[in-house]
């Protein structure tokens, strides 16, 4: 009789004590991108502003650009992180350059933000790259 106490103790704390260790866990795990569930580096954070207290946030330039292509997204504000430090930058007032530096080795995005132009020029000119202009520009103009 004792022996079934003990093990039905010890049931009842792995059911309940399993989901709270889990939940515990991943408290302390960086943000996920909202495309492909990548950990967002800070240096090359992209958010999305979908309005109606909608945000999302991505890894990288290119899922961002992928995962509005595939809603066919119009209205949203896209905010990108400006690479040289200087924190977010509306996409619409960003310079972006596509260079040799890879920013994310799953998805292999070569595209970099910038808020200053002097700052995507140097970053073109040191990593073989070119500052985009037109229909190239992610998020469109």
């Amino acid at each position: 009789m004792k022996a079934r106490v003990v093990l039905a103790a010890v049931g009842v704390l792995v059911v309940v004590g399993l989901p709270l260790a889990g939940k515990w866990m991943r408290r302390h795990q960086p943000p996920e991108c909202a495309r492909d569930g990548l950990p967002i580096d800070a240096l090359y954070r992209v958010r999305v502003d979908g309005g109606a207290d909608e945000s999302f946030e991505f890894c990288c330039i290119d899922c961002a650009a992928l995962w509005l292509d595939q809603r066919a997204a119009t209205g949203a504000a896209v905010y990108v992180t400006d690479e040289a430090g200087t924190g977010e930058v509306d996409a619409r007032a960003a310079h972006f350059v596509r260079s040799s530096v890879v920013t994310n080795p799953v998805t292999g995005n070569r595209v970099h933000a910038f808020r200053d132009l002097s700052a995507a020029q140097e970053h073109a000119r040191a990593f073989h790259g070119q500052v985009l202009h037109g229909a190239a520009r992610p998020f469109g103009e």
